[in-house]
């Protein structure tokens, strides 16, 4: 997003400062440093092809988790590569994950989306493509900023990119002071609604909610059974049902997440491993519970399919009153009945696609055949008369 507040702070920095200024400050607001990441100058390879990581960590089981970061675009040979080689070190056990974090906003080549996008879907549990938004970038590279060196004053023409720089990192300072206090207040809210629901609702409680549901979406399930017969739905039972279990279903969904977060936080986990531990814990409830939501995808669907057909046939009844209103209004104006059919015929009738449209040439020719009809009907009407004469 050319001209924000992420591309004017980049402004003045070759690919090599943006670089290291970014991995510096992901490293402060990732706490990477924290949860056991280092820079490493291992090479790592598949073939002929060799790549280095941002960031490493091999844990107590040698486990390996790799960091690449992406200030910037995505693409070209170098990114290509890489994300190739990454694929082949997780297929042959060599990494157990990589995270890949690019900026919300910019540009990703449509190869490298291809790779990355297969990595996502074949190997969704090994690796991550975490996208920052830009607002976050931006402190990210406030806090890299602040590790940079000053220019020497002594050197020549750098006395005013000194100055520059210094008015930046103040800037930066704020920036991240001010966000971090934003941070901690929304952390300590998040925190406080968290404790509440999760000590509120106890294991037990939580359990017969589920097996609530779970008998709730059964009955239900029961009510959607005629119209797969072809049979008349109580729909209007149906949608309600639909309804009330959804929401029961978000709530269950915020009490499981509220218990895990406070879980994760007592145990005092680093951000990503207790990000990590929250999505591995939704997950496990997720598939325990894949009968249920698919069962209500179900009945969703055939409210769907429900609609669909009501609105399509609302339309056939607004086009057959339509056609029973102009009738009238023909036969008021005294348009003759032969004309009415023959304009009727060219008309699609209702729930049928529109013919196609007339041109003035059919308008001619039933000109033509209705003046025809009323020739031979005068000339009816006239031998009539003769013969009663």
């Amino acid at each position: 997003m050319p001209g924000d507040g992420y591309s004017s702070d980049r402004k003045g920095f070759d690919s090599n400062q943006r670089g290291r200024i970014f991995e510096n400050g992901s490293d402060r607001f990732f706490r990477d440093r924290e949860n056991g990441y280092t820079h490493q100058s291992r090479t790592y390879r598949d073939g002929k092809d060799s790549i280095k990581f941002d960031k490493v960590r091999k844990d107590e089981l040698g486990r390996t988790s790799t960091i690449e970061e992406k200030s910037g675009r995505i693409g070209g040979d170098k990114d290509e590569t890489q994300l190739k080689v990454v694929r082949a070190l997780i297929e042959k056990g060599e990494v157990q994950h990589h995270l890949l974090r690019s900026v919300e906003g910019e540009a990703i080549s449509p190869r490298a989306k291809e790779l990355i996008d297969g990595l996502v879907r074949d190997h969704g549990d090994k690796f991550t493509h975490q996208i920052i938004s830009r607002e976050d970038a931006r402190e990210v590279w406030a806090r890299g900023l602040e590790r940079e060196p000053t220019p020497q004053l002594e050197l020549p023409g750098v006395g005013e990119q000194a100055r520059l720089q210094k008015e930046r990192q103040r800037e930066a300072r704020d920036l991240a002071k001010e966000r971090q206090e934003r941070t901690r207040i929304a952390e300590r809210e998040q925190r406080a609604r968290d404790r509440e629901l999760a000590r509120g609702v106890g294991p037990r409680e939580l359990n017969e909610k589920r097996e609530q549901l779970r008998e709730h979406v059964a009955e239900a399930r029961k009510i959607a059974e005629p119209r797969e017969k072809g049979q008349a739905l109580e729909i209007d039972n149906l949608r309600e049902s639909h309804t009330r279990l959804t929401k029961d279903l978000a709530d269950i969904r915020e009490i499981e997440r509220a218990k895990a977060r406070e879980m994760v936080h007592d145990a005092g986990l680093g951000r990503e491993h207790a990000q990590e531990t929250e999505r591995l814990i939704e997950q496990n409830h997720e598939d325990k519970r894949r009968d249920v939501t698919h069962e209500l995808g179900k009945i969703g669907s055939t409210l769907a399919r429900e609609e669909k057909e009501r609105t399509e046939r609302e339309a056939i009844d607004k086009q057959r009153e339509q056609a029973r209103e102009m009738r009238e209004r023909a036969v008021r104006e005294g348009v003759p009945r032969e004309v009415i059919r023959v304009y009727e015929l060219g008309r699609p009738q209702p729930g049928e696609e529109a013919r196609p449209t007339r041109t003035h040439a059919d308008a001619e020719r039933e000109r033509a055949i209705h003046q025809q009809r009323e020739r031979e009907r005068s000339e009816r009407e006239r031998e009539g008369r003769h013969r009663g004469e």
